[in-house]
């Protein structure tokens, strides 16, 4: 099972046809990437031997203006291990954070895609006195060794709680490529921490905030 402890996009459409049918434009937290025929292709990673699944790309975008989070993961299964990881947690605080903007595909070897067509739901995975951490969870659609899963969603944040930004870059499974963003809020000094192993990675500052590729 895989659990996340996360620029915007908007669906291509006729905008005369849009307002003409009163149906309004669809928009994602983060859009797909284009399908890649190498990652179709790839079999196992030498950095990690024997991984039953990789994340192949990982993207989080932090707006402390709008109080939200984006995130997108992309799931490249190697083994009949890695099929476990067809079951995704996306844990989150009730009361305080909010899911939206969901979406999810199966690419599967041939590269044929397999939309998510269902509906997360919520499982409480921690329940104390003042306290309750639930989980929006799903399975990925028609998972075979091979296969690609992809998803994104955003984190809508309570306000008060924007001062506390941070990334979590570590995960379970060996990450080939990530990239984490963070749009400050300007009523907060920004400063930015990092332990020893982000050493040597690209951290660029714009003036709207700070960007780690």
């Amino acid at each position: 099972m895989l659990s996340r402890a996360s620029s915007l996009f908007l669906v291509p459409a006729a905008l005369l046809s849009a307002i003409t049918i009163g149906i309004p434009m669809v928009s994602w937290a983060i859009d797909f990437q284009p399908v890649s025929p190498d990652e179709l292709t790839i079999r196992n990673e030498p950095k990690a031997p024997g991984a039953p699944a990789i994340i192949l790309y990982r993207q989080v975008d932090r707006n402390d203006n709008d109080a939200h989070q984006d995130e997108y993961v992309r799931v490249k299964i190697l083994t009949d291990e890695g099929r476990k990881y067809a079951d995704v947690e996306i844990p989150y605080w009730k009361g305080n954070l909010k899911i939206t903007k969901f979406q999810a595909r199966t690419i599967k070897p041939d590269g044929s895609i397999v939309n998510f067509a269902g509906k997360p739901f919520d499982k409480t995975i921690v329940k104390a006195r003042g306290l309750r951490i639930l989980a929006k969870t799903f399975a990925m659609p028609d998972v075979t060794v091979g296969s690609i899963i992809e998803y994104s969603y955003r984190i809508e944040l309570n306000s008060e709680y924007v001062f506390d930004s941070h990334w979590i870059v570590s995960d379970e499974l060996f990450t080939k490529r990530a990239r984490f963003s963070l749009q400050a809020s300007p009523f907060f000094l920004l400063k930015v921490h990092w332990r020893g192993y982000l050493r040597g990675q690209n951290l660029s500052r714009t003036s709207t905030g700070s960007t780690s590729k």
